[in-house]
């Protein structure tokens, strides 16, 4: 099972589109970023790129967010990843600070 506080950091990855590795909800909530990152649930990659400097979901974070919460899961219902998620690895999203 997964730690709630971790998981609210994943599923905040998630509606924020990724947030900064130094911005100050990473800060403020960095055992639990890497705990998630430990876990599997975050990750700084970028596909064909290597390592970014911005926190989003993996797919089995996104998969543990609606899973976790009783909402089927996008990966099983649509059988690929949610909608935009691989263009909002490309794009520059609006992020938090």
């Amino acid at each position: 099972m997964i730690d709630e506080a971790v998981l609210s950091v994943v599923q905040y990855a998630y509606e924020m589109g990724g947030f900064y590795t130094r911005s100050n909800f990473a800060r403020g909530n960095a055992e639990n970023v890497a705990a998630a990152a430990l876990q599997g649930l975050l990750t700084t990659e970028v596909p064909r790129e290597g390592y970014g400097s911005i926190w989003r979901p993996t797919p089995l974070g996104t998969d543990a967010i609606f899973v976790g919460s009783g909402t089927p899961s996008s990966l099983y219902t649509h059988g690929g990843l949610p909608d935009g998620f691989l263009s909002s690895l490309t794009e520059r999203p609006q992020l938090a600070h």
